[in-house]
């Protein structure tokens, strides 16, 4: 009795280390621009009126202050790791750049309006959603209960069910159940709460 066992897929080791390398790769670009901008050269007052307003001149730019939330968003820093952290960057890129202490970070940050990416829909347009739920443990009394004491008591589930706009990713509607709810008999209600095609 001849058995036949499945062939396994060759993988491609050297194609797979790189691109578990790829992974970690970091590269950050500043533009000549950037660059150009990234002190201020003009004073804090006034142009028109040509009046100084009262206090030390800003030498960062906004351009600078923007940079370092960025980073420190990105990388979750606080900001005195933030500055230390683009010090370095700048260090081992060889860019003479000063780069804004923390408490300069912190207090410029706030008045700074940023530009986020929204993604616009055409009128009339479909949109593809994605629909899924996952458990939620309910932690309470009864669980301290079960760990102290041994207790047999039931852990408590609630369900989340969400839908997702897969363009934008912006979760457009959702709902919660107990355990026992299938996702078919919430889907349709979900489907219902969404406007648009």
């Amino acid at each position: 009795m001849n058995k036949t066992f499945p062939t396994r897929q060759k993988r491609d080791w050297k194609n797979y280390n790189n691109q578990l390398k790829q992974r970690a790769f970091l590269q950050i670009w500043l533009s000549k621009e950037v660059i150009d901008g990234w002190t201020r050269k003009d004073g804090t007052g006034d142009r028109e009126t040509k009046e100084r307003k009262r206090g030390h001149p800003f030498l960062d730019s906004d351009i600078a202050i923007k940079f370092l939330a960025a980073i420190s968003q990105i990388f979750h820093l606080p900001l005195r790791q933030t500055e230390g952290f683009v010090k370095s960057l700048f260090s081992l890129a060889s860019l003479p750049l000063p780069v804004p202490c923390f408490s300069t970070l912190c207090r410029r940050r706030k008045k700074l309006k940023f530009e986020v990416f929204r993604v616009r829909r055409e009128k009339g347009e479909g949109m593809v959603l994605i629909v899924d739920s996952s458990g939620v443990k309910v932690m309470g009394e009864g669980e301290w209960a079960n760990r102290q004491k041994g207790e047999g008591r039931r852990k408590g589930w609630i369900k989340v069910h969400i839908c997702v706009d897969y363009k934008t990713g912006k979760i457009v509607e959702f709902s919660l159940t107990d355990e026992r709810v299938h996702d078919s008999k919430v889907f349709k209600g979900l489907i219902k709460g969404v406007e648009g095609r």
